[in-house]
């Protein structure tokens, strides 16, 4: 996944402005609440970015253990969250990586903001498998996943476009067949030559294949939801799908 790794790296000096980090904090730690109950100490954060879901958990009284295969993000991450006053442990390490130390040990696992969808097929099971092996019996699983069958569907490029003081930040896709290349361009609104594009592939997994995998995996209980409110999913209308699951045995 190196190419991931450095695009995640070159985006982290200004990925905070583009998705207004401290809104994007509040709005996840009202959503990840309603997965948590009182037996739950221990969380993990898989692909925590610049740390906003890890943040978001911490805030929720867990005790978060966060992975990420960029070390810039994971930089961002521990600064962001020195700034909220609190103890969260990074570590730069993939999904499939994650020491052996660590077994058995989470009572709520999270991968949000599409980080499965950049993990190629051969290393997602052992990904999942991993994610298995860390979390404790009867822990909690929620994955979310931006809902491909309708971007597919769609073929609709331009994903949105947003502006933060100077700059604005345009995501958009290229369509090239199995794949899907993300694109972020970033220009001065003064002066456009002022720019740059970076691109990432994306693997457009759909909601099966993921179950399927989570279920091979040994997680049961899983369930199908539409957003973080557990409204019903929507082939046609849903933005994304969210998968929440139980390690039982």
């Amino acid at each position: 996944m190196k190419n991931t790794e450095m695009f995640y790296d070159e985006i982290s000096a200004w990925y905070d402005n583009m998705v207004n980090f401290d809104e994007a904090v509040k709005k996840r730690e009202s959503a990840l609440n309603s997965f948590i109950n009182k037996r739950m100490k221990n969380a993990v954060d898989i692909g925590c970015g610049t740390g906003i879901d890890s943040i978001a958990l911490a805030r929720c009284g867990m005790n978060v253990t966060a992975f990420d295969i960029s070390a810039q993000m994971i930089k961002q991450a521990k600064k962001k969250s020195e700034d909220w006053g609190l103890d969260i442990t990074f570590i730069q390490c993939s999904a499939e990586e994650i020491p052996a130390i660590y077994n058995d040990t989470f009572h709520l696992a999270v991968s949000l903001g599409n980080t499965l969808a950049n993990i190629p097929g051969h290393q997602l099971v052992k990904s999942i498998k991993k994610i298995f092996d860390i979390m404790h019996n009867d822990g909690v699983l929620v994955l979310q996943v931006l809902n491909y069958a309708r971007i597919l569907k769609m073929q609709e490029r331009i994903v949105n476009i947003t502006r933060n003081g100077d700059y604005y930040y345009t995501r958009f896709y290229d369509f090239t067949g199995d794949e899907i290349n993300f694109n972020i361009l970033r220009f001065h609104a003064g002066n456009p030559s002022d720019r740059s594009l970076r691109t990432s592939v994306i693997y457009p997994y759909n909601y099966k294949y993921l179950g399927d995998i989570i279920k091979s995996a040994g997680f049961s209980e899983i369930k199908l939801w539409g957003n973080f409110n557990r409204t019903a999913f929507s082939h046609e209308t849903s933005s994304d799908f969210i998968i929440e699951a139980k390690k039982i045995i």
